[in-house]
């Protein structure tokens, strides 16, 4: 991280000594070039620590996919539907709370089936070795069966009276297929 201040750092000390020698619409367009690389590197540096706090919690789950709003990377959960993956794909404001928006994808060639689970979201306080988990909420929620065939669901689950802020992380759990004669046998939650 002291690397990429120090490269910005240079990258403005040369941007002054340049301007002396060029025309000030260079100068100007050298400027925004650094603010929009300055503002790269932030948006980098927050995915960065959001992708390690899922990897963290994901890695110490015993129950569950945890998902970072901001990590934009998929998370695998073997569960009684089978091995499916995970991915947050946005969040947004909407009337009185927050919607969230999960791609769901399972493994091999069958759709996925309706399902009914329960999600967890919050905040997150602390470190990734001791961390907490603050004001956080919960909901059951039900999913539709995928149309015929091995096709994808995307899922959009309104979290009332939440603000973005209060979203830090959500954790996907007690996934059971609707209709229960579809339970793959030897699979864990």
């Amino acid at each position: 991280m002291k690397t990429c201040y120090q490269s910005g750092l240079f990258m403005l000390c040369t941007t002054l000594m340049v301007s002396g020698c060029t025309p000030q619409a260079e100068v100007t367009s050298v400027h925004q070039d650094v603010q929009t690389l300055s503002h790269e590197m932030r948006t980098l540096q927050t995915e960065t620590r959001d992708v390690a706090w899922q990897n963290a919690l994901n890695a110490r789950s015993t129950e569950g996919a945890w998902l970072i709003p901001g990590a934009n990377t998929p998370v695998r959960l073997t569960s009684q539907l089978g091995l499916l993956t995970f991915t947050l794909t946005r969040t947004e404001p909407t009337g009185n709370g927050v919607t969230v928006y999960i791609h769901v994808h399972r493994d091999g060639d069958k759709g996925v089936p309706a399902f009914n689970g329960n999600l967890v979201w919050g905040k997150l306080s602390g470190t990734f070795e001791h961390y907490q988990q603050v004001n956080t909420h919960s909901l059951q929620f039900q999913s539709p069966a995928a149309p015929s065939g091995p096709v994808d669901i995307d899922l959009a689950i309104h979290l009332p009276d939440t603000q973005l802020s209060d979203a830090g992380f959500i954790r996907i759990h007690g996934l059971v297929p609707s209709d229960a004669s579809k339970v793959t046998p030897g699979t864990a939650q």
